[in-house]
């Protein structure tokens, strides 16, 4: 390596006068603002937003592995998980402090808020028609006898069912009522 080239040429390049100042690209704006006064509070809010949202995580996965049927574990999972997802996206964008990656984080949480509960109900929809087994312990079941009358959709756009292959849902009448605690309420 010659000499005037490499690392050293660019530091002595520097603008000692600006050396205090955070480069800026161009076409990237910088946030200033109340921020500015507290340099910690962006690094400890990333830090609370990461934890809260792994710990949002854990929950869902733990909800997902202990809940007996598919309708408590997307439960689980789409609360608990939509939370920890947002919390961590959140995280990051108070750790880069821009006002772009926070605008993008906010679209990135808005879309996840709005499509995750339609994708859940979908979900539980399908399963719900496929007569996917509900937990003994469930002792209400809306939907009864309302999609249960004719589930053979072929050339109309529904669904084939074939009643071999599904278990039969008892009638939500048949169901004893969950049990009363000390109080005498359920």
């Amino acid at each position: 390596m010659g000499r005037g080239s490499g690392i050293l040429t660019l530091a002595n390049d520097v603008n000692v006068s600006r050396a205090t100042e955070p480069p800026v690209a161009d076409g990237v704006t910088t946030v200033s603002g109340p921020l500015e006064l507290l340099p910690w509070f962006g690094e400890f809010l990333a830090g609370v937003l990461l934890v809260v949202g792994a710990l949002f995580s854990l929950l869902a996965v733990i909800g997902i592995i202990r809940m007996p049927d598919l309708y408590t574990r997307m439960q689980a999972a789409t609360k608990a998980g939509t939370l920890g997802v947002a919390c961590l996206i959140l995280g990051v964008a108070a750790h880069f402090g821009e006002a772009s990656i926070a605008f993008e984080a906010l679209l990135i949480v808005l879309f996840i808020f709005l499509t995750t509960p339609i994708a859940s109900h979908l979900i539980a929809r399908a399963a719900y028609f496929v007569r996917t087994p509900i937990w003994d312990a469930t002792w209400r079941d809306d939907l009864h006898g309302s999609y249960d009358a004719d589930l053979s959709f072929e050339g109309d756009g529904s669904i084939d069912v074939d009643p071999s292959q599904t278990q039969a849902r008892p009638a939500a009448g048949n169901r004893p009522p969950p049990p009363k605690d000390k109080d005498g309420r359920r």
